[in-house]
């Protein structure tokens, strides 16, 4: 038999051919203006071309700092149909923030909404970053090519060259503010893996209309995007999240596939118009970023009839799913692996654990992060190799597996706090707050709080003599973070519980504030 040597399509491919042959089907709605799959190929290869004849390629990183809008998708698509690496970059991080992730990615171009482009171009030490290759979306600015201009003038026909499959096409930061973020570094064939499992892991398919509300630096809002894309899809990109504006949107597209955090679906069921609107399009609701209480669940299930899809995983590349009707059976747990992946669950002695028996999760999968950006020592630390050379994601998390081999979560990977759907590291707080003169320590853990799940708690150590006002301390510390990322409620301690080598042990200061909430912190 001969053999025929062919190479599977990566995303950029896809995409192409639905451009080819899905050319009249509606690709991308934004508002009023829809762009169908023809005409979205075809921008995609004007940016692609643009960037080409820069120079910028395969090797190379393409920073894109824009807001949610019908442009966003073309420019992140075309970035990677260019051979060059997007680097989606978040828009609610500080100044500093925004700087250190660009100065470690070093992009050739940076693409930039308005509003971002006046932030980089007031920076210091940003003059020789991409210094001659920014573009500017929806506005003008000094030093900056207004987009849709330079967009137009490039040709709408394919690049000649695809990027190879081991090429890497996302870095998606995982951290901000004054701590040091890691770049989490994708592959062509890894993204391309993630989408197509994710595509059957929520059940889209090429009549499914799929609406991204959250920013396109989140891989919440890639794993939508891509998913829906790859299988010739429509995606609706909503500006931002507003209950009743969202509802209207629902009905007014159709909507058949979502993809929120807990506090979104909240906020739709709390909504006093909510039963003005016509949802019955919905097939899938898909949730993640937070646990979900049961008794939010169950009003999600009296407002709409649909499947109803939690997942749990990292931006690195593991994922668990837990359908409706393993939910139902097991309400507390997150789920099994997703289709093609495999977990084990370590003990401290770096064995596999028995049913039952707590250690840390680590995954197998063809959708796991290659590196992280310029951090090789970190990134061998990442992975666990078993006896097979096979080499296994470290998610940090603690967890256990029944007898069915579901998922059970105990802890939360390297005290992370989820506020909202969204990631808030501790130690970015806590290198801003440290600056204080009149602070010795801080810890900052996540508490309860009704609304976004949890929120941010500083516990701080004064220094000797010094007299801090809960008030003062809290405005301090919130004018040097991210939006984001500001703490709620400040409490005093004249030291912290730390180990033998002067570690905090979060763990101990998480049981002294367990049970409290947003009301006992007020009293």
């Amino acid at each position: 038999m001969t053999s025929r040597n062919t190479v599977d399509p990566m995303l950029c491919e896809h995409f192409d051919l639905h451009g080819k042959w899905r050319a009249e089907r509606t690709a991308v709605v934004f508002g009023d203006v829809r762009l169908t799959w023809g005409e979205l190929a075809a921008r995609l290869h004007q940016v692609a071309n643009g960037l080409n004849s820069y120079g910028i390629c395969a090797g190379h990183t393409v920073a894109v700092l824009i807001d949610n809008r019908l442009e966003t998708v073309e420019i992140m698509l075309g970035v990677m149909r260019s051979g060059a690496a997007v680097v989606p970059i978040s828009l609610v991080i500080s100044d500093d923030a925004i700087r250190t992730q660009l100065l470690d990615c070093k992009p050739s171009a940076i693409i930039a909404s308005p509003a971002e482009a006046s932030r980089i171009s007031g920076m210091d030490g940003m003059s020789a970053i991409a210094a001659h290759q920014r573009v500017i979306v929806g506005g003008n600015a000094p030093g900056w090519v207004e987009y849709s201009t330079w967009r137009n003038a490039q040709a709408r026909t394919a690049p000649r060259s695809l990027p190879a499959p081991d090429d890497l096409c996302t870095i998606t930061y995982s951290s901000g503010t004054t701590g040091a973020p890691k770049g989490i570094a994708h592959s062509h064939r890894g993204r391309l893996a993630f989408a197509q499992q994710g595509a059957l892991a929520l059940r889209i398919h090429e009549d499914g209309v799929t609406i991204c509300s959250l920013g396109f630096y989140s891989n919440a809002t890639w794993l939508s995007l891509l998913s829906a894309l790859v299988v010739g899809g429509t995606v609706v990109v909503e500006p931002g999240f507003q209950p009743e504006r969202f509802l209207r949107t629902i009905e007014k597209v159709s909507a058949t596939h979502l993809f929120l955090v807990p506090l979104q679906y909240r906020l739709l069921v709390e909504c006093p118009e909510r039963a003005s609107f016509d949802v019955s399009s919905l097939q899938v609701l898909a949730a993640a970023g937070a646990v979900m209480a049961a008794e939010l669940k169950e009003r999600i299930s009296d407002w709409v009839d649909c499947a109803f899809v939690e997942a749990y995983g990292l931006t690195e590349g593991f994922a668990t799913i837990l359908s409706d009707k393993d939910g139902r059976r097991k309400p507390t747990s997150v789920g099994r692996p997703m289709p093609g992946s495999d977990l084990k669950i370590l003990t401290d002695e770096g064995v596999e654990a028995v049913t039952g028996e707590p250690g840390e999760i680590v995954g197998l999968s063809s959708l796991t992060m290659d590196y992280y950006f310029n951090r090789p020592d970190e990134t061998a630390a990442s992975f666990w190799t078993d006896e097979s050379g096979r080499q296994w994601l470290r998610t940090g998390d603690i967890g256990y597996l029944d007898e069915e081999g579901f998922l059970y979560l105990l802890d939360r990977k390297k005290d992370m706090i989820v506020s909202g759907g969204q990631n808030i590291f501790p130690i970015d707080i806590e290198t801003a707050a440290i600056a204080h003169p009149d602070i010795a320590q801080i810890a900052v853990i996540g508490v309860a709080h009704e609304k976004w799940g949890e929120t941010p708690l500083a516990v701080i150590v004064p220094r000797n003599g010094a007299r801090l006002d809960a008030d003062e301390m809290l405005s301090w510390i919130n004018e040097r973070v991210g939006k984001r990322q500001r703490v709620s409620f400040v409490a005093f301690r004249q030291s912290l519980p730390v180990n033998a080598l002067g570690k905090v042990l979060k763990r101990e200061l998480r049981k002294q504030f367990a049970g409290t909430g947003v009301n006992d912190l007020l009293a």
